[in-house]
């Protein structure tokens, strides 16, 4: 018995299928713009793309890390610019109840008062991703807390926030506190302008380091 093998039939048959793997791999390179869209492409260059991809997406998260900080920031420098202005305004509420009749401080002290209250509340609104950024649990004043931010792709590449507590209760001497001042006497008012240069001072002291970082 005899096989007889028709040799260029074969030829042409692996010559087709060697075009079609190409013309398929050409295909999926123009469809995704890209030389290498798999190891059998290029094996040599595969570790090197696979990091270079890791990298792209570590840079992008350590990229949208760095705009929410900065969006805290923010919020933090307009509340303390607020609270600026307001002790600017009670001070001069302070200054007016030192010579002013009884009536007027009176009202001095109403107004006085309602200030204070806005400040409270401003420096417990003043929140970012539910975190207190001006009413800080650890109390005191300094940092009483802090939030690390990953603003790089490698261990350690981070940027430490401070967090404060700027209540009322928290500024000025911790005997003699600015939610303890009054304008309802020449006395009161000298001692209320002293705690509120503090207080002045000390939201001073954080919009600066607020605006370092």
């Amino acid at each position: 018995m005899q096989i007889n093998t028709n040799v260029q039939a074969l030829v042409a048959a692996n010559a087709i299928n060697l075009a079609t793997q190409q013309a398929a791999k050409a295909s999926e390179r123009i469809g995704s713009s890209l030389r290498i869209n798999s190891a059998a492409d290029d094996p040599g260059s595969m570790i090197m793309i696979n990091s270079i991809k890791t990298k792209i997406a570590s840079w992008t998260k350590a990229n949208d890390n760095i705009t929410s900080a900065n969006g805290m920031l923010q919020t933090m420098n307009s509340t303390l610019t607020s609270l600026s202005d307001l002790l600017a305004k009670m001070r001069a509420l302070a200054v007016s109840s030192v010579t002013a009749s009884a009536d007027t401080q009176a009202a001095n002290q109403s107004t006085f008062a309602t200030y204070m209250s806005q400040m409270d509340n401003l420096s417990s609104l003043a929140k970012w991703n539910g975190t207190s950024l001006l009413n800080s649990t650890s109390g005191g004043n300094g940092a009483a807390g802090t939030v690390v931010v990953q603003t790089g792709i490698d261990s350690g590449n981070q940027l430490t926030v401070n967090l404060y507590n700027s209540l009322s209760t928290k500024l000025g001497d911790s005997g003699t506190p600015l939610s303890a001042q009054t304008l309802s006497t020449t006395t009161a008012a000298g001692n209320a302008i002293t705690q509120i240069d503090k207080a002045i001072t000390t939201i001073s002291s954080y919009q600066t380091t607020v605006g370092a970082t």
